[in-house]
């Protein structure tokens, strides 16, 4: 069974350094949860219209779908670029670059949540000394700046059919809600442990050409 993903959506070229980074989770399923809308703002079960949604597939995937109507989205990795078509899953990998409403945010993947929780700005904490403060700001940051040394090499994946939606689960059985001032530091990904050779590795890589998937995983069941 698929479990919720851990991510940070960096807003690029923002002059803010606290904030730019923004804690989020993806659901399981196409269920109400992450998306960016159609200003560029990233929303939390919202019924503003959504220019994407954010969700993991049943083969555990990160999702990127541009619903019917909703404006233009481009996803890059490694200098290719996709215009993501609507109603299509988009896979994403870790450093992945979305493009929408003028607006572009690179996708830090740190693997499974620990707990479910509204996006959360990573900001200094209040009553920290300014320069311990500006280190453990640095430090999240880098955090999220770790790459997937495979993530390069990979086409990117659109998949011909949505999957239908996940049923929700009861209560008792769904992963811990946080307040959002409770939100954990992002979880490295295990790509992370790749190391210096990991790099090397990917230097040597050649990235392919976008690939276009034709069957979808089944559906959540």
């Amino acid at each position: 069974m698929p479990q919720p993903i851990a991510l940070c959506l960096e807003e690029l070229g923002s002059p803010r350094r606290s904030g730019r980074y923004m804690r989020c989770v993806a659901l399981k399923g196409r269920q109400p949860g992450l998306g960016v809308d159609a200003h560029g703002d990233i929303v939390w079960h919202s019924d503003r219209p959504l220019g994407c949604e954010l969700w993991v597939s049943a083969d555990e995937q990160l999702i990127l779908l541009r619903p019917s109507g909703a404006p233009g989205v481009i996803v890059e990795r490694a200098g290719r670029s996709l215009d993501a078509p609507f109603d299509k899953p988009v896979v994403l990998l870790d450093q992945d670059t979305i493009e929408l409403a003028g607006r572009r945010f690179r996708v830090h993947v740190h693997g499974t949540a620990r707990a479910v929780s509204p996006p959360t700005p990573l900001v200094e904490r209040q009553g920290v000394g300014r320069l311990a403060a500006t280190v453990a700001l640095g430090v999240a940051a880098l955090s999220c700046q770790k790459t997937d040394p495979t993530a390069g090499s990979r086409p990117v994946e659109v998949r011909e059919t949505p999957p239908s939606a996940a049923p929700l689960e009861p209560p008792d059985a769904a992963v811990p809600v946080l307040e959002d001032a409770a939100v954990d530091a992002p979880v490295d990904s295990p790509a992370d442990a790749g190391g210096e050779a990991g790099k090397a590795d990917a230097g040597k890589k050649k990235p392919k050409a976008i690939e276009v998937r034709n069957h979808p995983p089944d559906p959540i069941e």
